[in-house]
């Protein structure tokens, strides 16, 4: 498959996270677990499909989180500050 010049795949993790049965299960019990299972499911449809992938995690109601910036294979992870949202 040819890839197309940057298209970007820009995901909002939590809403997937709550969207998808097995991954809101997952996050009941490990929330971490189920961010990495939804990071890797990404990783995976982005190098399949020749996407650029930014998933973003938001911090609005955790005090005092701040941001970070992860690059991993096809996807950058981000995790907003306080106060900020994926949107």
């Amino acid at each position: 498959m040819k890839r197309k010049k940057n298209q970007y795949l820009i995901i909002d993790g939590y809403n997937i996270i709550n969207a998808w049965e097995d991954l809101r299960e997952l996050a009941r019990e490990d929330l971490e677990d189920s961010r990495e299972k939804l990071i890797d499911e990404v990783i995976e449809y982005a190098e399949y499909n020749g996407y650029k992938a930014i998933v973003v995690f938001d911090a609005y109601n955790v005090k005092n989180s701040r941001e970070k910036v992860e690059k991993r294979d096809h996807v950058t992870v981000v995790y907003t500050k306080e106060y900020q949202t994926a949107d």
